[in-house]
Order: C-alpha cells, then sequence, then structure tokens
C-alpha cells in the first residue's frame, strides 16, 4: 500500500500470507515465494515470514534495495555494492551468485537472473539447468517457475529465453509497445502502454480469458491465476481460486 503495509491473502498454510503490520514495518517492497515472503523495510533491511525450513525466511543483515522470492530461496540486491546475496536452499546453486554489480534481481522456482547497468542478463541457479543469458538489452525480467523466462527489452519489445516447452515462447505482438511482463510455469501476461493486459500460453483456470476489463500498470502471475495492479490503484485477480487467491482484501 501507498502506506507501506503489506496485504496478503490465498494459501496460509505456513504462515506466508500472515504479514507484520506493527508500527516500524513500514516497506518499500514485497515479494512471495512458495511458502514464504518477505518484504524491504525502509531501513534497507529484510523481513520474512512463512516456512524457514532452508533457511529462507532467516535474511542476512543487508542493507538492500531490492528483494525476489522463489522456491525455498530469496535473494537481496546489496546497497553497499551491486551484488546479489541469496539465502535459502543452496542446493540448486542460487547461493553461488555471481561475483558483479547489477541493477536489479529477480528469482524464479530454482534460478535468479540480473540486470546489470547496462541491461545485459546474466543468471545462475537452475540445478544444473541454469536458464541461458539472453542477448539484448533489458528494462524488466520476469522468471517462471519452470526455467522460462520473459523480459522487457529498452526498446520496448517483449523476449522469451529457456524452456519454452509449455507456450511461454510466443510471438510477441501487441497494439502498443510493451511496459511490464511476467512469467509463471505454463504461462506468461504482459500490459501494454496503453494499459491493456494480454497473456498467452496455458488457459487452465481461464487466466488467458478471464483477464478484467480496465487499464493496467503491471501484472503478475501465479499458479494458474494472475493479478494486475490498475492504474486506479486496485488490483484485480482472476483464475484459479481454490485457496482464495483471487480474493483481494479491502484494505483496512
Amino acid at each position: 500500500m501507498n502506506s507501506g503495509r503489506v496485504y496478503c491473502w490465498g494459501d496460509d498454510s505456513d504462515g506466508q500470507a500472515t504479514a507484520p503490520s506493527g508500527p516500524t514495518d513500514y516497506f518499500t517492497d514485497v515479494a512471495a515465494g512458495a511458502d514464504h515472503s518477505c518484504g524491504l523495510l525502509s531501513d534497507g533491511s529484510v523481513t520474512c515470514w512463512g516456512d524457514n525450513s532452508e533457511g529462507e525466511s532467516t535474511p542476512p543483515a543487508g542493507p538492500f534495495r531490492d528483494i525476489a522470492a522463489g522456491n525455498d530461496l530469496t535473494c537481496g540486491l546489496r546497497i553497499v555494492d551491486d551484488f546479489v546475496e541469496c539465502w535459502g536452499n543452496p542446493g540448486f546453486g542460487i547461493t553461488s551468485e555471481p561475483a558483479e554489480a547489477f541493477d536489479s534481481v529477480e528469482a524464479g522456482g530454482d534460478s535468479a537472473c540480473g540486470i546489470r547497468a547496462n541491461g545485459t542478463v546474466n543468471c545462475w541457479g537452475g540445478n544444473g539447468l541454469p536458464l541461458d543469458d539472453p542477448g539484448g538489452s533489458f528494462q524488466q525480467i520476469s522468471l517462471g517457475w519452470g526455467l522460462a523466462a520473459v523480459g522487457l527489452r529498452t526498446d520496448d519489445t517483449g523476449a522469451a529465453w529457456g524452456m519454452t516447452d509449455f507456450q511461454v515462447q510466443a510471438t510477441f505482438t501487441t497494439d502498443a509497445p510493451y511496459a511490464h511482463f511476467s512469467a509463471n510455469w505454463d504461462n506468461v501476461c504482459a500490459v501494454d502502454q496503453l494499459g491493456a493486459i494480454s497473456c498467452w500460453g496455458s488457459n487452465n483456470y481461464g487466466v488467458l480469458t478471464g483477464i478484467p476489463a480496465g487499464t493496467f500498470v503491471s501484472v503478475e502471475n501465479g499458479t494458474y491465476f494472475a493479478c494486475g495492479l490498475g492504474t486506479d490503484g486496485v488490483i484485480s485477480c482472476w483464475g484459479d481460486d481454490m485457496l482464495g487467491q483471487d480474493q483481494v482484501p479491502v484494505p483496512q
């Protein structure tokens, strides 16, 4: 929220949807993993809640300026040197971060990628099957849970790389340049610069056909569902609602 409070909804079996809401919990960013969530506080420290069986909810001191969460893992972009530091399950190679500076970091199921200052991308992890580093210059990327990724190039065109067996690879066409991308296991959604959302890949639970009306600034894909942030600040979710992931709470 604009107030800095974090709201979570959906599966809370490990406490991943029970966000802290104390008087000092002013968050500037939030990242949701498989069974845990983390928030970036205004002082650069990170607070996590939910499953901690692999240490994914025990962040280092930081301070950080960007965070990302995946399956039993979390990564942060350090303020002091712009290097990425990851914590949690080391079995996928995710904690073998490259020793170089990045502008941002993103995490998927068991992989992570960073965008360098020149826009090029470097990926690691993946348990021996890391995502290929795509060529070109990017301003925003998103990692799915099946070793697939999409990104927004600096010329506002889209690109996909990695395992594209689940129809993640597509011909990127739109009436306007792209503004934001999100990928998950078997589908992708994008917002163009006119605020329209388009999705492709698997239509399980109506992810492709249930897109709500309105104009949006960003979109995020979950497992068989998606949520969009409207230009009016309102969040709309569609697709699988088995665990209440489409039931956006009314802010208090």
